[in-house]
């Protein structure tokens, strides 16, 4: 009778692992969609009347033009924050469905202060379709995501912005 009970336990065990191992909710894209940094601005170090942009320092804006032919994806993130002494700006690029999710880092916080930077990123092997874009910054904090909908059918150049105001936007 116990090893009965043993072997249903055991079964029951193994089962409900390989149920929710195989249940998952987000599953990795093998869509192949890489990317990286290619160049930023120096700290652009803003001070009243001293915008050297078309765009305020309240916003945070992503500019994107693809180009169909060899499937790349060009992409700049305008005011984004980091240290005023970030080390290696770098991102990583992983999609997971329709999603593609862009993580910003900053190799080390030399400074007592933060900034804001434009950079250039380049994504390859996009397919032409709808995504949904996320980018994860280690500054943003609570303020408004850069979160949306890019339509390449429809679409292959554009712009999302949102307003920040929290240091380091809005000086």
């Amino acid at each position: 009778m116990k090893t009965i009970i043993y072997s249903i336990l055991f079964f029951a065990t193994i089962g409900s692992i390989v149920f929710s191992c195989n249940n998952r909710e987000e599953t990795t894209d093998p869509s192949g969609i890489s990317g990286s940094l290619t160049n930023h601005s120096d700290c652009k170090n803003l001070k009243p009347g001293d915008l050297k942009s078309d765009i305020a320092d309240t916003m945070s804006c992503v500019n994107y033009a693809y180009n169909g032919s060899n499937h790349e994806l060009a992409m700049k993130h305008v005011n984004a924050g980091f240290n005023c002494c970030p080390g290696k700006l770098y991102c990583t690029v992983n999609t997971i469905n329709d999603t593609i999710i862009i993580r910003e880092y900053e190799t080390e916080q030399l400074c007592n202060c933060n900034c804001l930077f434009d950079l250039d990123l380049k994504l390859q092997d996009v397919v032409q379709g709808k995504y949904m874009v996320k980018f994860v910054e280690p500054y943003s904090g609570d303020q408004p995501e850069l979160l949306f909908e890019m339509d390449l059918n429809s679409f292959s150049e554009g712009e999302f912005c949102v307003i920040r105001k929290l240091y380091p936007w809005g000086e």
